[in-house]
């Protein structure tokens, strides 16, 4: 019998190409969407399932049903977010709860349903951003959302070491498109070219496979983060002044505006 893995936002690219990849690699996935569930690519071994995050009792209702299937969930992977950007003051309150719901919220939910009847080894895999790290202007909604997610991941990871269920948290910065677009006009990479020498877009195979690896690693750490972007820029936040930090900041928004 296949290992149980429960993956929402399996409709977005990164999605459909993790639960295709899961399958591969000798998994049984419950691929979690809200919107465009045509884009999954229904088999066997791929079984899509409508799911609201941000709806408690459905959540109940769907974990319960696949477990009473299945007898077991060996897994869950939340990879559904919203990121939506722009100065901050054009959003209102609600907006800021919407994003807040769906991307901490809406995975603090499925956590609560899962993680009780994870087998030993089993795992959690909480999808965060560059920008749960580093918080980066127009993206201040998001980064907030992704920051909490972080930090919700690595208490969790420590709450249950010692029941050997992982809860962990995974930092991809920038993933590139598949199939691959050009970078929108108006954005960083697109105004500094320099960028994308710098700092080469992460590709969703990729992402996929480091996600795949924790999943089978009998005892992976609270935190990986995957990119070059997010590993230099994580590393140079922790090592530079608050001063020098700043001013980097400033000297890249002002290339964006």
């Amino acid at each position: 019998m296949r290992p149980v893995i429960i993956v929402s936002g399996a409709s977005s690219s990164l999605g459909t190409i993790l639960c295709q990849s899961l399958v591969n690699s000798g998994f049984k996935v419950y691929a979690g969407y809200n919107l465009n569930g045509h884009k999954i690519q229904k088999n066997k071994y791929i079984i899509p399932i409508e799911l609201n995050v941000t709806d408690t009792l459905s959540i109940q209702k769907t974990i319960n049903k696949i477990f009473d299937k299945e007898k077991n969930i060996s897994g869950l992977v939340n990879l559904v977010a919203i990121s939506p950007s722009g100065d901050t003051l054009q959003f209102e309150a609600q907006d800021f709860q919407t994003i807040l719901d769906i991307n901490v919220v809406g995975s603090f939910r499925l956590i609560k349903e899962v993680l009780p009847i994870l087998p030993a080894s089993g795992k959690i895999i909480n999808i965060g951003s560059l920008s749960g790290l580093i918080s980066f202007p127009r993206f201040s909604l998001y980064s907030a959302s992704k920051f909490a997610l972080r930090a919700m991941s690595l208490s969790l990871y420590h709450e249950w070491l010692s029941k050997k269920r992982y809860i962990v948290h995974i930092a991809p910065g920038a993933i590139a498109k598949y199939p691959s677009v050009p970078a929108p006009l108006g954005s960083s990479r697109n105004k500094l070219p320099l960028l994308n020498w710098l700092f080469p877009l992460t590709s969703p195979h990729y992402v996929s496979k480091v996600i795949i690896n924790c999943i089978k690693n009998p005892s992976p750490p609270a935190e990986i983060l995957i990119g070059a972007d997010t590993l230099i820029l994580a590393l140079i936040r922790r090592l530079t002044p608050e001063f020098l930090w700043n001013y980097i900041q400033a000297l890249v928004w002002k290339k964006q505006q």
